[in-house]
C-alpha cells in the first residue's frame, strides 16, 4: 500500500542484538532485547555476525517493496573503538546489503561518539548504494520543537557537526531528525515555526526532514475518554491530522500559505471558523517552543513540555518529574539569545545591557500576549454541528492556560532570585503572587478543568507506571510556594 502511493518504507535497527532463539541454541553469552537491557557493552562473534548479516539480506529478498533498511551505532556497542564499529556495519549491513537480490536505499544514523571524518569516510567510501544516502542528525537532540537554529544533537554541542556538510557531501545528503517528545495529547499548529525551520536549516546539502516520537506511537488514542461523543477517530493520528498536514504541505512547498490550512478547518468546522481556529492554534502553540528554548533539555525524557515535566537528565526520577520554580532558577537555556534567570537578575544587579537578548520578562510577556489572543480568537467562533469543534478549542484553551502559567511561573523566578541577592522581602511577597490565585495556580486549576472535560489518565514512559494527567502535578505545583516560604523559614531559623 505504501509503494503504490509514493511512500518509501525503511527499517531502523539498533546493535547488536539476536532473537532469544539464537541465543538460546548458539551462544548463550550473546545479547537479545528480550533478556537485556538495550545500553551496555557490546558483544560480537563470528556467529553473530553471521546471522545478522543474514537476517539483512532475508529481509531485502523476503519484502520487495520495502525501500530500504537503516541501522545506528550506538547500543550494545560500548567498549568498542569508533573504527571497530564502522567495520561492523560494513561487515554486517553493508555485506548484507550486497547479498541480497535487488538494490535498497541506506539511512546511516550518524552516531554521536565518532568523529564525523570516521563516519563521512565509510559513506563515501562505498560505491554500491544507490544515491542520495541519508544520514540521519536529530536535531537539538530529542526536542525540535524549541528553536529553529540548531544548537545541540545528540551528545552534545553541534560544533563538530560542520564536518558532516564542509567540504561538500559527496554521495550524501543530511535528513535531520525532528524528533517529538513534547506533546502527544493537545493538538499543536504553528505553521510559522516550520516555515523558519525549513528556511534556517534546508541547506543544499539537507535533503529533507524525518518527523516523529520514539515515545508516542499515534495508533490506539487512549488519551481520550471513548464515551465522549467527539470521539469521532480511529487513530491518534486522524487526530492530529494538522499537525502532519503542516509538514506535509510545507516541506513541500514552505512558501504554502496559511489559507491553505484555514480552508481545511473551515471545510470541517464552517467556513467562518477555519481562520480564527489557525490563528488561535498558532498563537497559543508557542509556549512549548518558549519552554524548549529556554529549558536545558537533552534525550527523551528531559522535558515533555505540554505536562510541564522534566525527569533527571541521567535516568527516570519520579520525584522530580515536574518543572519546579527551582527547576527554572537552575536550568541553562538551550537557545543562546535566551537569559536564564539568574543571568538575567545578575544583569539587572549590575546594570549590564540586555539589548540583543530574550529575558525572562520579556518572554513571560510574549506567552501571556500570546495565550490572551487565542482565548480572544476562541470567542468568535461560532458554533458548529460537530462535536469534535468544542474539543479543537478546548486544547487552544489548555495551551493558552499553560502559557499564563509559565509566564507567571517566569515572573516569579525574577523576583524570587532578586529575593535571594538583595534580602528584599517585598521580592519574595511578589514571587508568592504571581505563584498564587489569579495567578500561576489559578492558570493550573483552569488547566485541569478543561482537560478533565475529555481525557483521562493516559500510559506516559517519562513517568514509568504512573499514568499522567494534569491533575496529578497539583501539588507540585503548590510546592513552588512552599519552596518560597521555606526560604523565609530557613532563615528565620538560623538567625
Amino acid at each position: 500500500m505504501a509503494k503504490d502511493r509514493g511512500i518509501e518504507t525503511y527499517l531502523v535497527t539498533w546493535n547488536i542484538f539476536v532473537s532469544e532463539s539464537f541465543r538460546e541454541h548458539y551462544d548463550p553469552n550473546s545479547i537479545s532485547d528480550e533478556a537485556f537491557y538495550h545500553h551496555g557493552d557490546g558483544y560480537s562473534k563470528k556467529p553473530i555476525k553471521q546471522y545478522n548479516r543474514e537476517c539483512v539480506t532475508q529481509l531485502i529478498n523476503e519484502y520487495p517493496d520495502l525501500t530500504g533498511v537503516s541501522t545506528s551505532l550506538g547500543e550494545r556497542m560500548n567498549g568498542m573503538t569508533p573504527e571497530e564499529r564502522q567495520k561492523w556495519i560494513e561487515d554486517v549491513y553493508y555485506q548484507g546489503m550486497k547479498d541480497a537480490n535487488r538494490p535498497v536505499k541506506y539511512i546511516y544514523r550518524a552516531p554521536f561518539t565518532i568523529d564525523p571524518s570516521i563516519t563521512r569516510e565509510a559513506i563515501e567510501k562505498n560505491d554500491f548504494l544507490p544515491e542520495p544516502i541519508w544520514l540521519e542528525l536529530k536535531f537539538n537532540w530529542s526536542h525540535a520543537y524549541s528553536t529553529p537554529k540548531l544548537r545541540i544533537t545528540h551528545g552534545g554541542r553541534s560544533d563538530k557537526l560542520t564536518e558532516y556538510w564542509n567540504p561538500d557531501p559527496k554521495n550524501y545528503k543530511v535528513a535531520w531528525m525532528a524528533r517529538n517528545e513534547d506533546f502527544f495529547t493537545l493538538r499543536w499548529a504553528q505553521p510559522d515555526f516550520i516555515r523558519e525551520h525549513i528556511k534556517e536549516n534546508g541547506h543544499y546539502y539537507v535533503g529533507g526532514y524525518f518527523i516523529g516520537s520514539e515515545c508516542f506511537i499515534p495508533a490506539y488514542d487512549y488519551s481520550h475518554s471513548r464515551e465522549s461523543d467527539h470521539f469521532q477517530w480511529s487513530y491518534a493520528f486522524e487526530k492530529h491530522w494538522l499537525y502532519y498536514m503542516l509538514w506535509g504541505r510545507l516541506l513541500f512547498d514552505p512558501l504554502t500559505p496559511d489559507e491553505v490550512f484555514a480552508q481545511e478547518l473551515g471545510r470541517r468546522y464552517g467556513q467562518a471558523n477555519g481562520r480564527p481556529l489557525l490563528e488561535a492554534y498558532s498563537a497559543v502553540s508557542k509556549m512549548p517552543l518558549a519552554l524548549a528554548s529556554s529549558f536545558l533539555t537533552l534525550w527523551d525524557f528531559t522535558l515533555y513540555a505540554e505536562g510541564f515535566l522534566s525527569t533527571d537528565t541521567s535516568g527516570y526520577n519520579s520525584g522530580k518529574a515536574f518543572i519546579s520554580l527551582e527547576d527554572l532558577l537552575n536550568t541553562k537555556p538551550i537557545e543562546s539569545t535566551y537569559l536564564s534567570i539568574r543571568d538575567y537578575v545578575n544583569r539587572k544587579m549590575n546594570q549590564e545591557s540586555t539589548e540583543g537578548f530574550v529575558t525572562p520578562i520579556q518572554l513571560a510577556e510574549t506567552l501571556e500576549k500570546g495565550s490572551q489572543h487565542g482565548l480572544e480568537l476562541l470567542s468568535s467562533i461560532a458554533d458548529h454541528d460537530t462535536p469534535v469543534l468544542s474539543y479543537e478549542k478546548a486544547d487552544i484553551e489548555a495551551w493558552a492556560y499553560l502559557g499564563f502559567y509559565f509566564a507567571d511561573k517566569l515572573r516569579a523566578g525574577v523576583c524570587y532570585q532578586m529575593y535571594l541577592e538583595t534580602g528584599d522581602e517585598s521580592e519574595r511577597q511578589n514571587a508568592l503572587q504571581w505563584l498564587e490565585s489569579p495567578h500561576a495556580i489559578k492558570h493550573w486549576d483552569d488547566l485541569i478543568e478543561v482537560t478533565s472535560s475529555h481525557y483521562v489518565e493516559q500510559p506516559l514512559m517519562h513517568l514509568g507506571n504512573t499514568p499522567f494527567s494534569w491533575k496529578l502535578f497539583r501539588p507540585q505545583v503548590l510546592g513552588d510556594i512552599d519552596f518560597v516560604c521555606g526560604e523565609k523559614k530557613e532563615a528565620s531559623q538560623n538567625q
